[in-house]
């Protein structure tokens, strides 16, 4: 059975991690000399919506600098061919079908990476849809479907990864994992026809921050990274819809975007902040939201 068929095929609890079951193993994980063209080599990631934009920007970052990546996405031929164009490139990546909303899959699915791997070191919870509906007209089941994968996919992503690293060992700068949430300014402000997707990246930063003060003592590093307004078939989508209702084209929507933070970002440079959070030694960035935006970061 392929490595591939391991990840997404097994759906046991049980973890062979290499140490005691249950228990947490504190002898220090030796990754050896750290290369500084590959600082994150040997360290396997999970990165979810990484079929394509700025998940698939993020994936093929970390495994351009080491890292074996593990593409997640409800899009298995889309993930697969991700995950070739990164092994066709060198790097190191396997295709994962996850739907991030399913409870009874996600825990099973994460534990086969770590079941294959012996080892989870990095999660990137990026899966996320957006809805663009005036606020009177939306139904619940819109409202739904935008927070169950942008909020309720990030819960249950972040609590079955964390429940990996926990008990796995430390490296030699006592972290047992990282796990970073891609949020939005959106979360900060209101607009009247993004409300689904303000609320579920308001709570996605809640979360991300209330997950930072419980898991931080056990050793895991948490943080979510702002991208500003990123040039993707995504964003494309929301402008067609998002200009008109507010009395705009798309194009002059995007327009308004780029004149407002000089230009549309690209999804590579998210992908670097991400993988510069990734690599920072031991609990750097815990805690934190860092703004990513194309002329630089900021730390909130």
């Amino acid at each position: 059975m392929s490595r591939t068929d391991h990840a997404h095929g097994d759906h046991g609890h049980g973890h062979d991690h290499g140490h005691a079951h249950g228990g947490r193993d504190d002898q220090p994980f030796d990754r050896g000399p750290i290369d500084p063209a590959r600082p994150l080599a040997g360290q396997v990631a999970l990165v979810t919506g990484a079929a394509r934009g700025i998940g698939r920007a993020i994936a093929e970052d970390l495994a351009a600098h080491g890292a074996r990546v593990v593409i997640a996405d409800l899009d298995g031929g889309a993930a697969a061919g991700t995950a070739s164009a990164i092994r066709r490139a060198g790097g190191d990546a396997a295709p994962l079908w996850l739907d991030v909303t399913d409870p009874d899959a996600v825990g099973p699915s994460i534990g086969g990476i770590d079941k294959v791997y012996k080892r989870l070191d990095l999660v990137i919870c990026n899966a996320g849809v957006a809805g663009v509906t005036p606020l009177v007209e939306m139904s619940f089941a819109e409202w739904r479907r935008v927070l169950s994968v942008n909020l309720d996919g990030a819960f249950l992503v972040l609590q079955a990864a964390a429940m990996i690293m926990r008990d796995q060992a430390p490296d030699a700068g006592g972290r047992r994992g990282r796990i970073i949430t891609i949020g939005s300014g959106a979360g900060e402000i209101g607009r009247p026809y993004l409300a689904a997707y303000g609320a579920s990246k308001a709570g996605l930063r809640s979360l991300t921050a209330s997950a930072a003060a419980f898991y931080g003592p056990e050793g895991i590093a948490i943080s979510t990274v702002y991208p500003t307004t990123v040039g993707t078939a995504m964003w494309e989508g929301i402008g067609e819809r998002l200009g008109p209702l507010e009395g705009r084209s798309a194009a002059e929507e995007t327009a308004a975007r780029s004149l407002l933070q000089g230009r549309l970002q690209e999804s590579g440079e998210v992908a670097e902040i991400v993988r510069r959070v990734a690599a920072a030694p031991g609990m750097a960035f815990h805690g934190q939201v860092v703004w990513s935006g194309p002329h630089g970061v900021a730390l909130g």
